[in-house]
């Protein structure tokens, strides 16, 4: 699988731009990458969910 690279600042500006209705999914994550992901996200004033929806979107190369 090729290694793929991510524009952190670009996911952060793309989230703060909104997006339309949600669905509730759980995941168990570490705890230490959830703590750094979460200071993260309050350093830059953008809400979690958001964030995660740019990275998946990008993942999967959706355009949506």
């Amino acid at each position: 699988m090729a290694k793929r690279s991510y524009d952190s600042k670009a996911i952060i500006k793309r989230a703060k731009e909104g997006s339309p209705a949600k669905q509730n999914y759980t995941f168990r994550l570490r705890q230490d990458l959830m703590d750094q992901f979460e200071k993260i996200c309050e350093q830059e004033n953008v809400k979690r969910t958001a964030v995660l929806e740019e990275f998946l979107k990008q993942f999967t190369n959706s355009k949506d």
